[in-house]
């Protein structure tokens, strides 16, 4: 059974692709393909608590760390073989917390703080080795004024301190640390990759990458999926001239992740 292991990230249009998964799914139940979703995976108690269970070193911090973390493991043994059972062929793994989340991105101000160790920390934890790991990318100006609003969309506020918002623009920090974080946690993993801005025109070729399935199988959603409503937006959070600023790095940072050192293979044709 091969393993994809989808990272977001947040704002990427990440549940817009396990939707698209699921529908084709429902269309094509044949394909032997499986979705976990994160609320299947945050049903296992303790299971984004994955960062506390080691210490800098990846030792267990204390007897009751291994005890839960033996527990997970079996907990996602049993969903394993019970999806190997059915006979899936592919299961998708979706969790864009793994990579981090976006109230520690805005209380530190900083893309992704300790991904490093968050995504080693999950390593520990799974019971496998993905085959493949999957990441949304995103401009980091939009990305950071998507995520705001989502969230006072569904009743939390989130902001920047002024300090952090003021010198974000400048930040050299991004997806290539997302990226050199993934590949370091599960280095014999292939790793795929798009734009957040290709998705809606280009979803059915990504997905299909993404499972490795011909693109007639895969079947779109017609309608918005988890978008931010017109009536919730709000001011952008940067200037149009940080916005450029932040724009040239995004797109900088994706040339860097073209390069063959990172190994990642672009969906449909190389990113924008």
């Amino acid at each position: 059974m091969k393993i994809v292991l989808h990272l977001g990230g947040h704002r990427t249009g990440s549940t817009m692709v396990e939707q698209t998964l699921s529908q084709s799914i429902a269309a094509r139940p044949d394909l032997g393909i499986s979705v976990w979703t994160p609320r299947m995976l945050r049903e296992v108690p303790g299971f984004l608590e994955a960062e506390t269970f080691w210490d800098e070193d990846g030792n267990p911090t204390d007897a009751d760390a291994q005890e839960r973390v033996q527990s997970i493991r079996a907990q996602l043994n049993e969903m394993i073989e019970a999806e190997r059972a059915k006979g899936t062929q592919t299961l998708v793994i979706s969790e864009e917390n793994i990579i981090g989340s976006m109230r520690r991105n805005f209380h530190y101000g900083r893309f992704y703080p300790r991904t490093e160790q968050r995504q080693a920390a999950f390593a520990r934890l799974f019971p496998f080795v993905p085959d493949v790991l999957a990441l949304g990318v995103r401009n980091y100006a939009s990305a950071w004024t998507s995520a705001r609003d989502y969230a006072h969309q569904r009743g939390h506020e989130r902001a920047l301190k002024a300090s952090h918002r003021d010198a974000l623009p400048d930040r050299k920090r991004g997806w290539v640390e997302v990226v050199k974080a993934a590949k370091a946690a599960w280095p014999t993993a292939r790793m795929i990759a798009w734009c957040q801005e290709d998705l809606q025109e280009y979803a059915r070729p990504i997905v299909a990458a993404l499972v490795g399935v011909d693109e007639g199988d895969i079947v779109v959603p017609t309608r918005p999926v988890n978008a931010v409503r017109d009536n919730q937006r709000q001011a952008p959070i940067f200037t149009q001239e940080e916005q450029a600023i932040m724009q040239t790095r995004y797109e900088n940072h994706i040339l860097r992740l073209h390069g063959a050192k990172h190994g990642v293979a672009w969906v449909p044709f190389g990113g924008s």
